[in-house]
């Protein structure tokens, strides 16, 4: 949808992946991630064990921050971009939250960060990067490993590896299954929604070809029975001239071919006047989404009011041009031309 900013993806078309499936894609989940991410931070901070605040803050809006862009980011699998912040961000937290706790065998704030490391790695695997959630992993164990000999035994920051390990498995796993049942199940919703159109459009041909026969039944049938049995008068030449226009009008103008304006045109040809209906947009005029109740209706309104010698021209522009249809008519006296915008309202006349 142009315009919507990345912060508003409930505004966005639905992705089409397993994400939607476990209901990511909801601002449910949104307040969800935030209970998950405030809720223990909170009671990593109760503890007592936050000596540096400053830093266990930095380390808990980290985290929220890869939480809001697993939730946000586009892509099917997550963006690469996003992808790389997922994989950082948990080590980044994992170092802040030690160095905020109190003292080396403070465990609460650390376990916290480790866990929620933990947890955004399992839904960037979930989106689709198993692999790369995995070498984030790698990366949080190499950064523990790291600090734990530089500055000494950090049990809590070790005890947060296995229970991620964990973690990762069952994503893996719900990944592995849900992620190509999800391409499946979308896949089929695309070909049933491609089938459900094209029945509907043959469906419309149908009763198109109907509404025409029907026409032909009404209109030339009598003419050519008159024909038939003959003699044939300028009468019957006038009424297979009309027959004929209206026929090329339902071609020519699929926008136009409504009963209001054929029967308008048909009144104003047998009057004498010229009337021209044309519908230029492409392909068979366009897809019929555009509002023209009040081109018809000004249409209807000098079709009646044309009579001998009066030129009249109902046209819908092609697609792309400023401007949705215009109307003219010429009385002999002078040229008269009515413009519509795209919102179907008369701009000027």
């Amino acid at each position: 949808m142009t315009g919507v900013h990345w912060w508003q993806w409930w505004r966005h078309p639905p992705r089409n992946d397993a994400s939607t499936i476990i209901g990511m894609q909801t601002r449910g989940a949104a307040v969800l991630a935030a209970v998950v991410v405030v809720v223990p931070g909170v009671l990593g901070w109760a503890t007592g064990d936050v000596g540096r605040p400053w830093l266990y803050l930095l380390a808990m809006v980290l985290i929220a921050g890869a939480a809001l862009v697993l939730l946000a980011a586009p892509g099917d699998p997550l963006d690469r971009r996003a992808t790389a912040v997922a994989v950082l961000v948990p080590s980044v937290a994992l170092v802040a939250g030690v160095y905020s706790a109190a003292s080396s065998s403070a465990q609460a704030g650390t376990a916290v960060i480790g866990n929620l490391g933990g947890i955004v790695l399992a839904f960037a695997c979930i989106r689709g990067r198993v692999v790369t959630a995995w070498a984030g992993l790698a990366l949080s164990a190499v950064v523990t490993l790291v600090v734990d000999g530089l500055d000494g035994p950090q049990p809590a920051m070790v005890e947060t590896v296995l229970p991620n390990v964990a973690v990762l498995v069952m994503a893996t796993f719900f990944a592995t299954v849900a992620w190509p049942r999800a391409k499946q199940i979308y896949a089929l919703r695309h070909q049933t929604e491609r089938q459900s159109a094209a029945e509907a459009a043959e469906r419309a041909a149908i009763a198109v070809r109907a509404q025409q026969l029907e026409y032909l039944d009404e209109r030339a049938r009598p003419l050519l029975l008159r024909i038939a049995a003959g003699p044939i008068d300028t009468q019957v030449v006038a009424e297979c001239g009309l027959v004929e226009a209206a026929l090329r009008d339902g071609i020519r103008a699929p926008a136009l071919d409504v009963p209001i304006i054929t029967e308008a045109a048909w009144a104003a040809r047998a009057r004498g006047a010229r009337v021209l209906l044309l519908d230029d947009r492409a392909p068979r005029g366009g897809d019929g989404a555009e509002p023209l109740e009040a081109l018809h209706a000004a249409a209807v309104a000098a079709l009646d009011r044309a009579g001998a010698g009066c030129d009249v021209t109902v046209r819908v522009l092609p697609s792309g041009r400023s401007r949705l249809a215009t109307l003219t008519v010429d009385r002999g006296d002078g040229l008269q031309r009515w413009e519509f915008g795209h919102d179907g309202r008369l701009l000027t006349g």
